[in-house]
């Protein structure tokens, strides 16, 4: 049985780079890939403090990009489904792990960018299933 926590690399070259859904909104496909990627490989590292900053802006960064297009694909959804409610529900997860504020120590700030990473990786996922 797979991991959950596989690679993204392996669902982003399935769709083209360049990625641009139905309704118009752009996704650096590799370039999200690859944050993910070495977020999620850092919990294990112990990154310094500016490592996980540049990480966390980062991510913050994708995740607000990738907001509205994803917003665009649940709203085609049929509203009420359980397709619709998976969508959206991912959807309002990412939009809180964004409103979270910063941690004061180096823990705290681990567990964040990690929950951003997971975040930024359901939206990119579910936009390629839904699109």
């Amino acid at each position: 049985m797979r991991s959950t926590a596989t690679s993204v690399h392996e669902n982003a070259e399935s769709k083209d780079p360049t990625a641009t859904g139905r309704e118009g909104g752009h996704v650096d496909v590799p370039g999200l890939a690859q944050v993910i990627d070495t977020a999620l490989a850092a919990a294990g590292l112990r990154p310094s403090r500016e490592e996980l900053a540049d990480l966390e802006h980062r991510l913050r960064h994708h995740i607000a990009a990738m907001c509205p297009v994803v917003q665009a694909v649940v709203d085609r959804l049929n509203r009420g489904g359980p397709h619709w409610y998976l969508a959206q529900a991912t959807l309002d997860t990412a939009r809180w792990a964004l409103s979270e504020g910063r941690g004061d120590d180096l823990m705290s700030a681990q567990c964040r960018v990690t929950r951003l990473a997971r975040s930024c990786r359901a939206l990119l996922n579910g936009w390629q299933r839904w699109s």
